[in-house]
């Protein structure tokens, strides 16, 4: 990933680990789910490699991705699966219960609605657009003056 080249997964476990070892507190790390990407038992087996070293600080939470014009989350059944492989190795998970699916708000689900409530572009053109200032509407206005 490019985010390595800056961030190398090598210094970030030195520093979880020291933190994990001054503090003696659990650290999380929360894995998104991509079809095709990072979703087979290899992964999940890298994933305990990574981890195995400290089995009751390290939890790893499974998280649901919805789809995108740029990725595929990953089908309930190969969830189960991935997270059954991480428990036969010994390592803590735990598949995350997926809150905002209702409003649009859960994993995956950024996107900019058009005025109909049409959604108009979703992934990284989501996040584009909503990069964009866009003037307050009067409501907001009002509530951030205190007049409602």
């Amino acid at each position: 990933m490019p985010v390595n080249k800056a961030f190398p997964v090598k210094k970030l476990m030195e520093a979880v680990d020291a933190y994990a070892d001054k503090t003696n507190r659990k650290v999380f790390f929360e894995y998104l789910l991509l079809k095709g990407v990072n979703d087979t038992q290899a992964e999940a087996e890298a994933v305990v490699r990574l981890l195995e070293h400290n089995k009751r600080l390290f939890h790893v939470n499974l998280i649901k991705y919805h789809d995108t014009d740029l990725f595929v989350g990953t089908q309930k059944d190969a969830r189960t699966s991935f997270m059954h492989k991480l428990m036969r190795l010994g390592m803590p998970v735990t598949h995350r219960v997926s809150f905002g699916e209702d409003i649009d708000a859960a994993c995956g689900q950024l996107a900019v609605n058009d005025a109909t409530g049409a959604i108009v572009t979703q992934g990284k053109s989501a996040i584009r657009a909503n990069r964009v200032k866009k003037p307050a509407s009067k409501e907001a206005l009002e509530v951030r003056a205190g007049q409602r």
